[in-house]
């Protein structure tokens, strides 16, 4: 039966929840726990290690284990484990290659579905680990990364030709289906787009039982983004991003709401 996979790969702890019909349920990642250790442990012989393991087996190889490496994504400083460089996305992949083993275990198969909220090189590594599923994005981001902006130097660095190509193949495929910019992904899921970090920057509307709930995404990396109107430093869209643009720039004349400037006049 369908379901979707929802994942946190945290910094310290990683979480994940499988949800159908309606209804979440948390996936039990540790020996009794539904969360794991973000850690990862790589073995002379190859063998890697995920999780409360790596967290045992470190005691005895602390030069192979890697804790905390989130915060090194888009650091060009490899980690080195063991004596052997690794980039902080390769041992975020196996985190998630083991979230989406433990899940398709329990499950009896995999996900069917992967919501991308962007194009950004951290939010589509890894697709191979969904061969068959189809991928939903939103259509802003797919005509910008197919668009002449795309080789721009102030945003070429912020996706991978090989995870584009995976997008192209789904797209081939006909497992690609582009998402409006206010579209429903699932019962009571919506996906919306802002703008703002990424051309098509979306976020997921969840409706629970105590409420709706925003999964942000990359919208907002920080509350004093929002406080200080202080943008973070990847910028697409200024306008989806900083306020003062709705008070610097004339109030378009189309738009009786008054949401919209002119920002070119």
């Amino acid at each position: 039966m369908a379901y979707q996979l929802g994942v946190d790969l945290g910094t310290t702890y990683t979480a994940a929840a499988v949800g159908r019909d309606g209804r979440a349920e948390a996936v039990t990642l540790g020996a009794s726990n539904p969360v794991m250790p973000s850690v990862v442990l790589l073995r002379a012989d190859g063998e890697v290690l995920v999780g409360e393991v790596a967290v045992r087996r470190g005691l005895a190889e602390p030069t192979r284990v890697a804790r905390e490496f989130k915060r090194r994504l888009g650091d060009p400083t490899p980690l080195v484990l063991g004596g052997t460089p690794y980039g902080a996305e390769s041992l975020m992949s196996h985190l998630l290659r083991e979230v989406v083993q433990l899940a398709t275990e329990r499950e009896g198969e995999g996900p069917d579905r992967v919501v991308l909220t962007h194009l950004h090189w951290d939010h589509t590594a890894n697709l191979e680990l969904f061969p068959g599923a189809e991928l939903l994005a939103p259509v802003a981001e797919l005509d910008f990364w197919s668009g002449p902006l795309a080789s721009h130097p102030h945003f070429a660095s912020h996706a991978r030709a090989e995870d584009l190509a995976e997008i192209d193949r789904a797209r081939a495929q006909g497992r690609l289906t582009p998402l409006a910019a206010d579209a429903d992904v699932a019962p009571g899921i919506r996906s919306i787009t802002v703008g703002g970090h990424a051309v098509g920057q979306s976020v997921l509307e969840v409706q629970t039982a105590t409420g709706a709930v925003i999964l942000a995404s990359d919208a907002f990396h920080f509350y004093e983004e929002y406080e200080l109107r202080r943008p973070f430093a990847i910028c697409a869209d200024l306008v989806g991003h900083d306020p003062q643009v709705m008070e610097r720039f004339a109030r378009s004349a189309s738009d009786p709401a008054g949401l919209t400037v002119e920002v070119g006049a």
